[in-house]
């Protein structure tokens, strides 16, 4: 169900004013009651419909300004007896975007790096490298599905939209760490398979899911940009991150480790193109994550904040679009990479 059961503990003096902020959101259920363990606390609970879920986490928080010692909890419903649809209708509807508080935590920890994420990193590079050497789509598909790339990218879009330099700065160190070791995973994997010792060593090998990676061109690209604004609008709608991760790892995974086992073989120009291919794929991930932010609406919830990350928004677009625009005069310039042999 896209309904969430709010439970808010406050002062007392501030419970009249949370009880009438949520009289504001339409609530299915409200009721107010003592806190068992403080008799100076009041616990309001009241349910909400996902279309009204940002409003009245929003009226809450301005109920609350200047407040201490208060809290919001928040949970999702996986049943409600009797069904509210038997009297309403309308009482769940189709709008079920995640509110600005349940997008920022989910993506937060997700863009965190510690050992289990380069673990994760690492393990899924090795994968990788060795379905592309054996041109099995169905293990570079299984190493993608493990590779926790979403976060890191997902967080550095939301954090512009939201003016949060930490986030940011947490998804920036995330996203280069997980893409560093990606690389250097894939050409330890060329060198202890000797591929050095052999020139040419990518045409030899003949993989095509391999040689694929080496040829950046404009459907790639194509590609990149869809996979991100997809995994945003799946992230934003509450889907899996597990399942959706897979849209980013599709454009970051492959031509990192490609990168680097193409340059652990000892083939710099095969290397060479998969660089442009993971810097042409970082690029329009990132651009189409934030233009998606933007496009379903999340913001910053006090003028003071959005006018910060209004100036984040606009930085990092022009940043992406100028490197996206450099990298597409590259891509021309190299031409003989935009277009595979035949």
């Amino acid at each position: 169900m896209s309904e969430r059961l709010l439970l808010i503990s406050v002062p007392a003096d501030r419970a009249e004013a949370v009880f009438s902020a949520c009289q504001g959101f339409e609530p299915m259920d409200l009721h107010m009651h003592d806190a068992p363990e403080d008799a100076d606390r009041r616990v309001v609970q009241t349910t909400v419909k996902a279309s009204r879920r940002q409003d009245a986490l929003d009226a809450l928080q301005e109920a609350l300004e200047g407040a201490e010692g208060w809290r919001i909890n928040v949970l999702a419903l996986e049943a409600t007896l009797p069904d509210p649809r038997e009297k309403d209708p309308d009482a769940e509807d189709a709008a079920a975007q995640e509110s600005r508080e349940e997008l920022y935590k989910a993506v937060s920890q997700q863009a965190r790096a510690d050992l289990r994420f380069a673990v994760f990193v690492a393990l899924s590079a090795v994968v990788a490298a060795f379905g592309m050497l054996l041109d099995s789509v169905a293990v570079v598909i299984g190493a993608m599905a493990i590779a926790p790339l979403l976060g890191p990218n997902l967080g550095f879009a939301l954090g512009a939209s939201l003016g949060d330099r930490a986030l940011m700065l947490s998804a920036l160190r995330s996203a280069a760490l997980g893409l560093a070791l990606a690389a250097a995973a894939g050409a330890a994997v060329g060198v202890a398979l000797g591929l050095g010792a052999v020139p040419g060593a990518a045409e030899m090998l003949g993989s095509p899911e391999l040689l694929s990676r080496a040829r950046p061109g404009f459907d790639g690209m194509v590609i990149a940009l869809a996979s991100g604004a997809a995994a945003t609008l799946s992230v934003s709608s509450g889907a899996a991150a597990a399942l959706v991760g897979v849209m980013v790892a599709v454009a970051l995974l492959p031509p990192a480790v490609a990168a680097g086992l193409l340059a652990g073989a000892g083939d710099s120009s095969a290397a060479g193109g998969a660089a442009m291919l993971l810097a042409i794929n970082v690029v329009c991930v990132n651009l189409s994550a934030q233009l998606t932010l933007w496009v379903v609406g999340i913001r910053a919830r006090t003028w003071r904040d959005e006018a910060q990350a209004r100036v984040a928004r606009r930085v990092g677009a022009a940043v992406w679009l100028t490197l996206l625009a450099a990298l597409i005069a590259l891509l021309i310039r190299a031409g003989p990479f935009a277009v595979p042999p035949s």
